[in-house]
């Protein structure tokens, strides 16, 4: 064997271990964050599968190295993606919200009330109108739905002799089976203002015509869209990251993981999931325990 055999059989076997030890040892503790990066750059697809969620949530629980990094940064990219197609969606609600919504003067609604009126409290009504109640129950539902309007109607009366340009407004959804039952030919009422009178606490008597749609809508349940920044989706995705690594029990911690998976995922209760979750660390990372728990580590 001559020298330059030896001397490869004794370099490249060196050079080997060096880069083996050098990617398996040096690097990762050196530059987790560059190797995190690198991995990343490899790896740019984002999972929608909760169970392959899970799994990069469990990685950055159980790991403390560049591995952590990696899927802290995976679930990030997650999170801001889930975040804006929650606020898109929002934005897309919000919009068709807007277009349900109606109002109308209440001396015209006032005047198809007492029209309503007479045709349901028609002692023949199941027989001129051709139907019969299913039930003792539905029977009770109509007749309270009558003593409703009734109670309405003389409310309504009250207001229109001191603010007669009084304004009412509803918003209407799909009541095809309330209109079979309700509208008839002996009265002529549009799908609008039956759905207004079926469902009377979605409704607002705007007796000064200062009403807006927006307003209208957030005070019936509606909130207007808003929009984050990325800082502020960081720092919520930052807050929530912390309460999944606080030290809760197992089976906690365990149903968490589930739920946040969940919520990242392109599950169909995946917007309603990971907004509770959001809502659950909000409420809980003023408590005394989680505070403490975060100035004991150095994490605030």
């Amino acid at each position: 064997m001559d020298r330059l055999q030896i001397f490869l059989a004794i370099f490249i076997p060196l050079i080997v271990s060096v880069l083996a030890w050098t990617l398996t040892y040096i690097i990762p503790y050196t530059s987790p964050n560059w190797l995190s990066n690198r991995v990343l750059t490899f790896t740019k697809n984002q999972p929608t599968d909760p169970i392959e969620i899970g799994i990069i949530i469990n990685q950055f629980s159980k790991y403390d190295d560049w591995k952590r990094l990696t899927a802290n940064k995976k679930m990030k990219q997650m999170f801001i993606r889930k975040i804006r197609e929650i606020e898109k969606n929002n934005e897309l609600n919000w919009s068709d919200a807007k277009k349900n919504v109606f109002n109308i003067p209440l001396r015209d609604f006032f005047d198809k009330l007492n029209v309503l009126l007479i045709v349901l409290k028609d002692e023949e009504y199941e027989k001129k109108h051709n139907i019969k109640f299913t039930s003792e129950e539905v029977k009770e539902h109509f007749s309270n739905k009558l003593n409703e309007l009734e109670e309405n109607k003389e409310s309504y009366s009250q207001i229109l002799e001191k603010q007669p340009n009084t304004l009412i407004w509803g918003r209407w959804y799909s009541g095809e089976d309330f209109i079979e039952i309700y509208n008839k030919e002996n009265y002529s009422l549009s799908s609008e203002e039956l759905e207004l009178i079926s469902d009377l606490k979605y409704t607002i008597v705007d007796k000064d015509r200062s009403m807006t749609i927006e307003r209208f809508l957030e005070r019936t349940g509606h909130k207007s869209p808003k929009k984050m920044d990325n800082k502020e989706i960081i720092t919520e995705f930052n807050e929530l990251m912390l309460y999944i690594d606080y030290p809760h029990t197992k089976s906690k911690k365990d149903e968490l993981i589930y739920r946040f998976a969940l919520g990242l995922s392109n599950h169909e209760k995946s917007s309603e999931t990971l907004n509770e979750v959001i809502n659950e660390v909000k409420g809980q990372i003023f408590s005394k325990d989680y505070k403490k728990w975060e100035k004991q580590l150095g994490l605030k």
